[in-house]
């Protein structure tokens, strides 16, 4: 709530609630006192106008709240990227592969934020109808990270497809495209999926229900960035657990 004519203050109540069988009940007297407070901490911080202003008026608290997020080597997320983009955001017409009578034959698949469970990409994608000429823009490369724009919850994975594959990313996706001479994609994976990775992404969320991204706003947060032999080691150990995991599912 406005505190002032330039500030607004933020509180953090998402603790204080208790939970019964069916949904959580929220603790009004807590919160309340949490409001009444004006000695500033992790929980509650008034916030300049400018500041919002500058953050293109997001009003997520965790934005400006300090949730104890420790980096190591803080870096720019976009110093060690060559790309970042959104999806295509088109409907694609999708090829029915068993109809014996259909005319076309297409190479380009679509991938789709339901294709990514556990940090893996699905085998099997739809295939598309290539009409658009600017599809070559989001075909995905391998070593690219795939992460939700839009979606219930934030989901991330590593590109692994040979040189003649055409997969097309859809427009819930962003691409990252890392400089691997400055970081291991599967390192950049785990810190994202990590618990200072999800404050990092949490502080530029757009909404709390769905969360959505925005790609200028990702671009310039801060991530660990470890030396490139430690971050191969981490995700040499990640590979091998995500092989396991191959393996049981097959």
């Amino acid at each position: 709530n406005r505190s002032s004519r330039d500030k607004i203050k933020f509180i953090d109540a998402s603790g204080l609630y208790k939970s019964n069988k069916k949904l959580n009940l929220i603790l009004v007297d807590e919160v309340l006192a949490l409001y009444n407070n004006n000695i500033q901490n992790n929980k509650m911080k008034l916030v300049d106008i400018k500041e919002i202003e500058q953050n293109d008026y997001n009003m997520t608290p965790s934005r400006y709240l300090d949730n104890n997020i420790y980096l190591v080597n803080p870096t720019n997320l976009e110093d060690v990227l060559i790309d970042v983009i959104r999806g295509y955001r088109e409907t694609l017409e999708k090829v029915e592969e068993n109809d014996l009578y259909s005319s076309i034959k297409s190479e380009y698949k679509i991938l789709n934020v339901g294709n990514i469970n556990n940090g893996i990409i699905d085998d099997k994608l739809d295939t598309i109808n290539p009409k658009s000429k600017q599809l070559d823009k989001y075909l995905l490369k391998n070593g690219d990270l795939v992460m939700t724009a839009k979606s219930s919850r934030i989901k991330t994975a590593v590109v692994q497809i040979s040189p003649s594959e055409k997969i097309v990313a859809s427009g819930n996706l962003i691409i990252l495209r890392p400089d691997v001479n400055k970081i291991n994609p599967y390192y950049l994976k785990l810190f994202f999926d990590s618990e200072n990775g999800n404050k990092v992404l949490a502080s530029i969320q757009t909404n709390s229900t769905i969360v959505s991204i925005n790609i200028s706003n990702l671009r310039k947060i801060k991530i660990s960035l470890l030396d490139i032999s430690e971050q191969e080691k981490l995700a040499n150990k990640y590979l091998a657990k995500l092989d396991s995991i191959k393996i049981m599912k097959y």
